[in-house]
């Protein structure tokens, strides 16, 4: 199959190599694209630092939330208009998280009183679930390597009440590197070629380009390692 030029799926453009790229690895590539056609569902996670989720539960009655069925704090609802805009967001009652985005902290499992670095951390989703997890008891160095970023992170980590975290601002390879075994666990969420975002922003389907995997793929792997050499011993 030859193609040529941008495609159209139901209403949005796809780069030719987007479509040839992906079209040779899925089977299925038309359901693909559906599903990326798809409004992502909105959900959030109720931060245990500053209340309960039967509170969360009770202030946002108007939203019909329903938990998640694999993490009790998670929820969704079926319309997330003005979500972002109620009193429980302003106060940091809860986090507007992406379901997706929960999963790596519950994994990485950290506990009270552990010395925990999340590599690139902005704008601080999981950072702040860890720090919950956390109980603000041990120390979270959260670090990315952007300025602007750090501003967004700095700002969810004071709304959502976070004692616990030391942020920073260097290059996460060298930040590994330099910080060699001080670490219980590490969470490495780095910069992606966002396939995983294209549902939800045309903005990142103009961005995507093949060499923009390449040079991300790269960028990963020297995260990985650093996250890795930051790691204490065993």
């Amino acid at each position: 199959m030859e193609f040529v030029g941008r495609h159209r799926f139901e209403g949005r453009q796809f780069p030719r190599e987007f479509v040839r790229r992906y079209a040779r690895i899925i089977p299925d590539f038309d359901e693909f694209v559906a599903a990326m056609n798809r409004p992502l569902s909105r959900t959030f996670r109720v931060n245990t630092l500053k209340t309960t989720k039967d509170r969360v539960c009770s202030l946002l009655t108007e939203f019909d939330p329903r938990p998640l069925s694999w993490f009790e704090l998670g929820f969704s609802v079926a319309c997330g208009v003005g979500l972002g805009r109620t009193l429980a967001h302003f106060l940091g009652l809860i986090y507007v998280q992406e379901a997706a985005s929960m999963v790596p902290p519950l994994i990485l499992a950290p506990r009270p009183g552990e010395c925990v670095l999340d590599i690139a951390a902005a704008p601080g989703s999981k950072t702040t679930q860890l720090a919950a997890m956390m109980e603000n008891h041990g120390l979270l160095v959260a670090n990315d390597v952007s300025l602007q970023r750090l501003r967004g992170l700095i700002g969810n980590i004071d709304r959502a009440g976070c004692l616990n975290v030391a942020v920073c601002r260097t290059d996460g390879i060298s930040l590994g590197r330099q910080l060699a075994g001080m670490f219980d666990r590490v969470l490495v969420d780095a910069p992606c070629s966002s396939e995983g975002t294209l549902r939800k922003s045309d903005e990142a389907l103009e961005r995507w380009s093949v060499r923009g995997i390449q040079r991300f793929s790269g960028l990963q792997k020297g995260l990985i390692i650093a996250g890795f050499d930051a790691l204490k011993p065993g």
